[in-house]
């Protein structure tokens, strides 16, 4: 008999057989255990003395982040996280456009509302995405994000992440 580790949720893990078995009996049989592995891993990490102002342009929008993976192969499944924080000075609440580029291409976007100086006006921004290689060779990755008032500040500390998952 297999061992049953209890993972967060509703799911679990068989040590021998690498099946997945949720709450309701459904079995997955693909061996996770052997076939997946964190083939590389890139960061930056920041935290900048000064506030940084967060441009108005979302054709120019701010670099928040950076990172550059190598020797890539297709099918290769790349996680990345982000993660900084948003000082609206503003009065009324602003919207901030944060985007993650892949070569120059946006591939994640969404906009989060800040509320104005006189509310709560820090805000703790996480992103995540899955982009899936389709191409061999190397790539990068950039954070940068954009808002539709001039008195919005980046501040540290800033972190983004790439994994690189190879089945």
């Amino acid at each position: 008999m297999s061992e049953i580790y209890k993972y967060e949720g509703d799911i679990q893990m068989s040590k021998i057989v690498g099946s997945i078995v949720n709450k309701y009996g459904c079995q997955c049989n693909s061996d996770i255990t052997s076939q997946s592995i964190f083939k590389d891993f890139a960061w930056e990490t920041l935290n900048p003395v000064e506030p940084i102002r967060v441009s108005e342009e979302p054709n120019n929008p701010t670099q928040v982040a950076n990172v550059m993976l190598f020797g890539l192969e297709p099918g290769d499944e790349i996680w990345i996280n982000g993660l900084f924080r948003i000082d609206n000075n503003s009065n009324s609440p602003v919207e901030i456009d944060t985007r993650i580029r892949k070569n120059g291409d946006v591939i994640y976007q969404f906009i989060v509302n800040v509320d104005g100086s006189e509310d709560d006006d820090l805000a703790l921004i996480p992103v995540q995405t899955v982009d899936v290689i389709t191409q061999a060779g190397p790539v990068n990755y950039s954070l940068v994000i954009s808002t539709d008032d001039d008195d919005v500040n980046l501040l540290g500390p800033i972190t983004f992440t790439a994994t690189v998952i190879r089945r």
